[in-house]
């Protein structure tokens, strides 16, 4: 009997993940804001568009696409790695190693994101000093990132929550086969 990661189901599990998530990405990146160009400065809580701020609008872009297309390549990793089941092909492996590269994206992408995401003007753009009734009309002028801001939050937040639940899994393992 292989590795439990050798099964068909957990291929298929990977596949259905990179894909939901790269979906999710795509969206944010294409579809969510991408007309809105907010820019602003370290000595006001308020966006502009005045040319010489910081162009927060083209940091979030940035991040979005290198998650984007680091997910996609993350379901031709999964879809090669499911079929060499089947195939035994040196080549195909290597290739899957080569895919593997696609994380170390990843990782400069989550850099980039706390980063851009936390500096003062991405915090301006993405609308958290904004009070309610500035919230409600921000939408208007195509001026913040809202949607994109909420998401890369999130994107954050969860990163550091599955971090923090594997850390502790890793401990309880290590408890558990130490009082064996």
């Amino acid at each position: 009997m292989g590795k439990w990661s050798d099964s068909p189901r957990v291929g298929l599990f990977g596949l259905l993940t990179y894909g939901a998530i790269f979906g999710l990405f795509f969206h944010y990146t294409y579809n969510v804001e991408v007309k809105n160009t907010c820019t602003a400065i370290d000595s006001s809580d308020t966006a502009s568009y005045k040319d010489g701020d910081v162009d927060a609008s083209q940091k979030f872009q940035t991040v979005l696409m290198m998650y984007t297309w680091t997910f996609f390549i993350g379901i031709i990793r999964e879809f090669l790695r499911t079929t060499n089941d089947k195939l035994n092909s040196d080549i195909v492996k290597g290739v899957i190693n080569f895919f593997f590269l696609a994380e170390l994206v990843q990782l400069a992408a989550l850099i980039m994101m706390h980063v851009y995401r936390l500096q003062h003007s991405g915090k301006v753009c993405a609308g958290d000093y904004l009070n309610d009734d500035e919230f409600e009309k921000a939408d208007e002028g195509n001026l913040y990132l809202i949607s994109r801001g909420k998401f890369l939050w999130g994107w954050l937040i969860l990163n550091w929550t599955i971090l923090g639940l594997c850390g502790c899994l890793n401990i309880t393992i290590f408890m558990c086969k130490k009082f064996q």
